[in-house]
């Protein structure tokens, strides 16, 4: 499995740099353990239906798990997606930097509805634009700055990823403000300042 899923991300941000060019694919990356909490049928079907449209992008996914067998048999075979089963912790922020935009998770499990899973904490410090479920936890701490798709919705979610793909404005604007929220809300110094001012207060 992607034993990265549970490392920080922010030591390998992805400069402008190297963002998308215009005529380049929209590239989308899921690490994880495809347990039934992350949802991710959800994410091979919106990956068949992005096929089957023709739209420009390209999906990365990384892990192993329960529900792997389930999305292989919906994407393998597919030119627009790559497979690895597992990536070192160490190499891991490097590689979700890479790309434009991370995926959170998608199920509609209880607990999946009342999580904020560390993955899109990752996706943020690498600089990617999120797209995970809308669930009152999520909308809670990421605000505007993450795109919210329905849980369980496939087609929702390939709606998303086309918008993302056609409009490189809105994918730019969404970038900013994930590592704007990153820097302001996820480093240790913002985790911890709030602590110290309570400890603080007489």
């Amino acid at each position: 499995p992607a034993d990265a899923a549970a490392r920080p991300a922010d030591a390998a941000r992805r400069t402008d740099a190297t963002a998308r060019t215009a005529d380049a694919p929209l590239s989308v990356i899921f690490f994880g353990l495809f347990t039934p909490l992350q949802g991710t049928p959800v994410i091979g079907e919106a990956i068949r239906i992005l096929h089957r449209r023709g739209a420009p992008v390209r999906f990365t996914l990384v892990g192993s798990g329960q529900d792997a067998e389930t999305v292989h048999e919906l994407v393998d075979g597919l030119d627009t997606v790559s497979w690895t089963d597992w990536v070192r912790g160490a190499e891991l922020p490097a590689l979700v930097a890479e790309h434009d935009v991370s995926l959170g998770i998608f199920a509609t499990t209880p607990k999946a509805l009342r999580v904020i899973p560390n993955k899109v904490y990752q996706g943020a410090a690498a600089g990617t634009a999120v797209v995970t479920s809308d669930t009152a936890p999520q909308r809670r701490v990421l605000h505007e700055a993450a795109i919210l798709v329905p849980p369980g919705d496939p087609v929702a979610l390939a709606d998303a990823l086309e918008r993302l793909a056609d409009d490189g404005g809105r994918l730019r604007h969404h970038r900013a403000l994930t590592a704007d929220l990153a820097d302001a809300a996820f480093t240790p110094a913002s985790v911890v300042r709030p602590i110290l001012a309570r400890l603080r207060t007489p």
